[in-house]
C-alpha cells in the first residue's frame, strides 16, 4: 500500500509539472494556444516557406534585391487580411474557426506587372498558399500559417512582425 502511495504521488508530481511547464511555455509565447487578437491589427513580413519541417523553399534572407524590401506582408483586421505581394497589393475575407482553424477566401489584388520577382517565391504561390491556408499559430512570436502545396503536402508560411 505504501509504495502505490508512493507512486501516486510521483505520478501527480508528474502531471503538475508537465502542467506547469506548458502553461508558462504558452504565456512566453513558445508555442502555446493564443487568441487571434495577438494577430488583428499588426503587420507581418513574410520570413520564411517550408515545406514539411526542414525543406525552406523561401527564405528572406536571401533576398538580395533592395526592391524587395517590402514584399509578401499582411494585416488581419476584424473582417479582412491584406498586405502586399510583389507587386501587388492584396485582400480578402476570412473566417476563423475553433482549434485555430483558419479560411482564407479568394483574394482580390491590384493588376501591376511586376518586372521581376524573387526566383524563390513567386507572388501567384504566394497567394495560392495564403488561400489554401487552413491553421494558424504562433510559435516564438512568429506567426506561422499552415497550407499545402499543389500535391497536398503541409507548407509553414511564417510571418515575422514587421519593423
Amino acid at each position: 500500500m505504501k509504495r502505490y502511495v508512493q507512486l501516486l504521488a510521483l505520478f501527480a508530481a508528474i502531471v503538475f509539472t508537465q502542467t506547469a511547464c506548458a502553461n508558462s511555455a504558452g504565456a512566453a509565447g513558445g508555442g502555446g494556444i493564443s487568441d487571434f487578437s495577438d494577430v488583428r491589427g499588426k503587420d507581418w513580413k513574410l520570413i520564411q516557406v517550408r515545406a514539411g519541417r526542414n525543406n525552406t523553399i523561401f527564405q528572406r534572407s536571401m533576398l538580395t534585391q533592395e526592391s524587395f524590401k517590402d514584399i509578401y506582408t499582411l494585416r488581419f483586421d476584424a473582417e479582412r487580411v491584406s498586405g502586399v505581394g510583389y507587386p501587388n497589393r492584396y485582400f480578402a475575407p476570412y473566417d476563423l474557426g475553433e482549434k485555430q482553424v483558419i479560411d482564407i477566401k479568394p483574394i482580390a489584388a491590384t493588376l501591376m506587372l511586376a518586372m521581376s520577382e524573387p526566383a524563390q517565391l513567386r507572388e501567384s504561390e504566394f497567394f495560392a498558399y495564403l488561400e489554401k491556408a487552413d491553421q494558424w499559430n504562433l510559435v516564438k512570436g512568429n506567426l506561422e500559417l499552415r497550407s499545402t502545396n499543389d500535391e497536398g503536402a503541409a507548407v509553414f508560411l511564417v510571418f515575422s512582425l514587421a519593423d
